[in-house]
């Protein structure tokens, strides 16, 4: 176990790792730079255009746009940040891949 005090564990001020010049610095740090980044993540959490086939085995299984595009409007729906509804989405992908690899083997 280590001991350390709030300023150790987060700087007021971050060492900075790189050097650009005051315009780039005061930019990022904008306010504005926030909506900014989140509407890039938001135009990244979108469903497939096309659809994927992904070999398993003997299968071929099939991730479709109107499948993902599915799952990503009821994971919008739950709330929260990217990265918490990340695992939400990875479940839902893993379960329609495992009821498609299901059905095939029945056949």
């Amino acid at each position: 176990m280590v001991l350390a005090t709030i300023p150790e564990l987060a700087p007021l001020k971050p060492h900075r790792t790189a050097d650009e010049p005051h315009e780039v610095a005061r930019l990022k740090g904008d306010a504005r730079m926030a909506g900014f980044l989140a509407a890039a993540v938001r135009l990244r959490q979108r469903p497939l255009r096309e659809a994927v086939e992904i070999p398993h085995g003997a299968y071929v299984l099939r991730l479709t746009p109107e499948a993902t595009k599915a799952i990503v409007r009821r994971v919008r729906g739950r709330g929260g940040d990217h990265n918490h509804r990340r695992p939400h989405v990875e479940r839902l992908m893993l379960g329609a891949l495992w009821e498609q690899w299901k059905a095939a083997r029945q056949r």
